[in-house]
């Protein structure tokens, strides 16, 4: 039968309505895949990505191009080559692998190049998929809004348009409590060309990854300064991020000096430095690059041709570039990743003159005594599959692994007190409570955070990502103390571990050194563990000196390669 005619005038009115509301929405919305935000159409899945990431719009579609055209390049490599095929691969050859930031880890190494190119290809595309899905769903739930408040419309396009980059946002210059204030005047010296000192020469580098790689990347550019004979400038130390595209984007809210992480002094004692301030890396090169009279050489390495071709040695480099007339010489994008094969001895100079400023080391002994009074602990580092390295067939060992390991070397002999440096999410995982059924005292970085001279010293950090990974370097500096400590294999951050456990001079608290000795930068840049120890005994005598003068004398046989699972 027909409806009653009360019906079909109500769903006659519901149409009418429903076709009114979406005339009034036209001007804010576009078509169904696009919103238009103060005048501009964005297509809807860029603006939720945007949001989702905190970046600009324009920030997305660039690292689109460069992917599209990455992707173009790869796959006339990959063509006819068929898919990836992995299945081949040991998985026990892989135990405890990560990588600390980098987008490919030691696992790649030994794919062929169109297995190895195609897993890069796969891993960012899968990431940025995930992404587009989420920030998608999360985006559809926004436009019901629209829908039903008008409100909500206005709250919503205000809050895109912020995402989008545009100043309207209601709390756009609204100063959080914890901002860096941005000093204008250096910030301009630096974007203005002031800097710059005409016949001098200088060498510029691209960082990356997290802050173990990105001090591995400076130790790197420091050599092949000294080697041309140039003066390093060093960018500003930024969070964990991958890939030196995504280390561009993050804003200087969200990075410290160099200098504020590594000492300046004992650098300067290699090659001249000059420490970026005020401002980032990619603006510094956008506001300088063959401007204000510079004439720059830029130099732009396949990303991984270093592994597919011949890795530069200081000779390579000297014959290369040590006759190059152009003031600024610029190792852009991924050039200074995995591109050279200096020798031990050049390594050991880097690592001896690229050190974390004292105030770091001083910090660690303090937060060493509080944790533990005097009493000897163990250490491990523990590093859980994160969005950087999940994509692989990464595995983190069983817990099991671990303490098979330290019980073959017979550690709770010494003391079951045990320090764990591991994600801070991951501090209440399950993964541990095989450690304390072995019968582990476990301590992890929440417990710094109760040491009132820790929270003083990272206070003069920004309260954001970047004070994490600070964190991050006490931690290391605490296991580097420990009387024993097991890492994760093919970590960068445990392998820095390892290379300080070997090396007490990267460890030591030079604070508690006589004035005389502490104040001289010759004698600091030049200091092994020897006159260490003897400068020590000159000190007023006390527990602290003493056990400081105990560390340095303990010798740790650390496997100082890449990958060890070895305690040590």
């Amino acid at each position: 039968p027909l409806p009653a005619p009360n019906a079909v005038t109500g769903v006659v009115l519901f149409v009418l309505v429903a076709l009114w509301r979406n005339w009034l929405l036209a001007p804010r919305m576009g078509s169904q895949d696009e919103l238009r935000v103060d005048g501009q159409v964005f297509p809807v899945a860029e603006v939720a990505e945007a949001e989702f990431l905190g970046l600009p719009i324009e920030d997305i579609r660039e690292v689109d191009r460069s992917h599209a055209a990455a992707s173009t390049s790869m796959s006339a490599t990959l063509s006819g080559l068929g898919e990836d095929d992995l299945s081949g691969l040991d998985p026990d050859a892989f135990e405890d692998r990560d990588d600390d930031g980098e987008e490919v880890n030691e696992e790649e190494e030994l794919l062929d190049d169109s297995a190895r190119a195609s897993v890069l290809l796969t891993k960012e595309s899968i990431r940025r998929l995930e992404i587009r899905e989420r920030s998608a769903a999360a985006f559809k739930k926004k436009q019901n809004l629209f829908l039903h408040d008008e409100a909500s419309i206005a709250l919503a396009r205000e809050h895109l348009s912020a995402a989008a980059g545009h100043p309207g946002h209601r709390s756009a210059n609204k100063p959080r409590a914890t901002q860096p204030v941005k000093d204008k005047d250096i910030e301009r010296h630096f974007l203005k060309g002031h800097w710059f000192i005409p016949g001098e020469k200088y060498f510029v580098y691209q960082p990356s990854g997290g802050m173990s790689n990105q001090r591995i990347i400076l130790e790197h550019a420091l050599i092949v300064a000294r080697t041309l004979g140039r003066t390093l400038v060093v960018p500003p130390v930024g969070p964990h991020t991958s890939m030196f595209w995504n280390y561009n984007k993050v804003t200087w809210e969200r990075t410290v000096e160099a200098f504020q992480v590594f000492e300046k002094e004992r650098m300067s004692a290699a090659t001249p430095v000059l420490g970026l301030s005020n401002t980032i890396l990619r603006r510094f090169v956008e506001f300088n690059e063959n401007k204000h009279n510079q004439v720059w050489l830029r130099v732009q390495r396949d990303r991984k041709g270093s592994v597919r071709g011949r890795l530069w040695t200081t000779s390579d480099i000297r014959t290369l570039y040590g006759n190059a007339t152009e003031d600024v010489l610029f190792f852009a994008q991924s050039t200074m990743w995995k591109s050279f094969d200096f020798t031990e001895a050049e390594l050991d100079f880097a690592h001896n003159h690229v050190q974390l400023e004292s105030s770091f080391r001083q910090i660690a002994r303090v937060a060493r005594t509080a944790l533990f009074g005097d009493r000897p602990y163990l250490a491990a580092h523990v590093r859980f599959e994160d969005k950087f390295t999940q994509i692989y067939s990464d595995q983190l060992s069983p817990a099991g692994v671990f303490i098979r390991r330290l019980a073959r070397s017979w550690v709770q002999n010494i003391t079951s007190e045990m320090y764990i440096a591991t994600q801070p999410s991951k501090v209440t995982s399950s993964y541990f409570e095989a450690f304390r059924s072995a019968g582990y005292l476990l301590t992890f970085s929440d417990k710094l955070m109760d040491i009132p001279d820790v929270l003083q010293f990272l206070d003069q950090f920004p309260k954001n990502d970047i004070q994490s990974s600070v964190l991050g370097l006490l931690e290391q500096l605490i296991c580097a103390r420990a009387e024993r400590f097991v890492g994760t294999g093919f970590s960068t951050f445990s392998q820095y571990i390892r290379i300080k456990r070997s090396d007490k001079i990267l460890v030591y608290d030079e604070s508690l050194l006589p004035e005389i000795y502490r104040h001289d930068p010759a004698f600091l840049a030049r200091c092994r563990v020897g006159s260490a120890i003897r400068a020590m005994r000159k000190a007023a005598p006390s527990q602290v000196v003493q056990s400081e003068i105990a560390l340095l004398g303990r010798e740790d046989l650390c496997d100082t390669g890449p990958v060890s699972l070895r305690v040590c």
